[in-house]
């Protein structure tokens, strides 16, 4: 089984509602392995991803204190079979971070350059950053390279567990946007059925999570497709 934590019962029932949203991720992972700071509009992880994590619920006290004390558990099978993959977690150095970072310069496309030095730094960003952009360059083993960092995190985070799907339509935003914002945007325009979210059926949610304090409440508020839902408690300061 996979889980999701939330904060809160109205994120929880959102979820179950509206579905799983793509949200962006700033990590800097980016910037470690190629050594270039692109910022908020064009970091590869911030195109939108459904984090979770396989640690079993009996375990997940310290990642519940992290990302909160509610929770959907759903099938391994099912995430899998769209598109979940485990996290590869690299250290800042050593054999393997150095390795990447060798990979991410030797597989690098060369751009043409032209006569305006703006459009040059728009088009080497766009060679760095954009798998497609990557590939009509002839970078078809850099890109290789963006899909495969799409799943990577710093190693500091490795008690995550993570998993996560990545969004599956790409797309960046306007320079000046902090991630707070566009994450209340991908909510709302998800909500309104703009964007695709990742909707969970009930054959899917395997349970719900919650302090036991709160469980009444939350069997209260569940929409009644999901009542029959299991619901896994726990004593809040335990």
């Amino acid at each position: 089984m996979l889980s999701h934590f939330t904060v809160s019962i109205s994120n929880l029932l959102s979820i179950l509602e509206t579905g799983q949203v793509y949200f962006p991720n700033d990590r800097e992972v980016f910037a470690n392995l190629t050594g270039n700071s692109l910022g908020n509009r064009n970091e590869p992880q911030c195109q939108g991803m459904i984090s979770f994590t396989d640690i079993l619920f009996e375990y997940s006290k310290r990642h519940r204190e992290l990302f909160g004390d509610f929770g959907v558990v759903i099938d391994k099978a099912w995430a899998i079979s769209n598109g979940a993959c485990k996290v590869i977690y690299v250290g800042g150095e050593g054999e393997v971070c150095n390795s990447f970072k060798s990979l991410f310069t030797l597989l690098k496309p060369q751009v043409p350059k032209t006569g305006h030095n703006d459009f040059n730094i728009w088009l080497t960003e766009l060679s760095v950053s954009k798998p497609e952009f990557s590939k009509s360059l002839g970078g078809e083993a850099y890109a290789c390279l963006l899909k495969l960092h799409e799943y990577m995190q710093t190693d500091e985070h490795v008690s995550e567990h993570e998993w996560r799907i990545i969004r599956p339509c790409k797309f960046s935003w306007s320079e000046g946007f902090e991630i707070a914002e566009v994450k209340s945007c991908c909510l709302n325009s998800a909500k309104a059925g703009i964007v695709p979210s990742l909707n969970l059926t009930t054959n899917v949610v395997k349970a719900l999570i919650c302090p036991s304090s709160y469980s009444d409440k939350l069997k209260e508020q569940l929409p009644e497709r999901w009542k029959e839902t299991d619901i896994l408690t726990y004593r809040s300061n335990g």
